[in-house]
């Protein structure tokens, strides 16, 4: 996550190393989803995504500790925003 903390926006990177249905969230610390930012096929390589802050709903969610979670097939990524 870049940057790391943010105040408007902060860029999510990844890869996946063959083509594979992603779903990629936003959670806070309690565990819970507060925003989905990508769902879906990708094709093999580097990918981004910007998160903006907000929730699913489009209300600037507090300052605070997120948490990212990438889930494909065949793993699952957690990382700190």
């Amino acid at each position: 996550c870049i940057p790391n903390p943010f105040r408007e926006s902060t860029e999510l990177t990844f890869t996946v190393p063959e083509a594979a249905r992603i779903d990629f969230e936003i959670h806070d610390v309690t565990g819970r989803k507060v925003k989905t930012i990508a769902r879906g096929k990708v094709e093999p390589g580097y990918h981004h995504v910007v998160w903006d802050g907000k929730d699913d709903r489009g209300r600037r969610l507090p300052a605070g500790i997120y948490y990212a979670r990438m889930r494909a097939p065949s793993e699952t990524i957690w990382a700190s925003t």
